[in-house]
């Protein structure tokens, strides 16, 4: 398995966080979901605890603010909301 994500340059672990930060990132963006706590979107991502999501969520759109990554490139995403040290 871990062979398939290496041409991305991320492992199973990442790709399955980028998917979960993608798909947070989707919901928390769509304005019929306003007013939604980031605690519920966070748990029905797949995260155990909203902290973790709230952390790695506040990196990403720093990231993709700041012009570093963006949700399509995979590779980025990972290195930046895993790799990188607090805000």
């Amino acid at each position: 398995m871990q062979r398939l994500f290496e041409t991305e340059g991320a492992t199973f672990t990442e790709y399955v966080l980028a998917q979960r930060l993608a798909r947070a990132h989707r919901m928390l963006s769509d304005p019929s979901r306003d007013g939604e706590k980031i605690s519920t979107v966070a748990y029905d991502c797949g995260f155990e605890r909203a902290s973790e999501a709230d952390a790695k969520l506040k990196r990403l759109y720093d990231a993709i603010e700041n012009g570093i990554a963006d949700l399509s490139d995979l590779g980025v995403l990972c290195r930046v909301t895993l790799r990188t040290g607090p805000t």
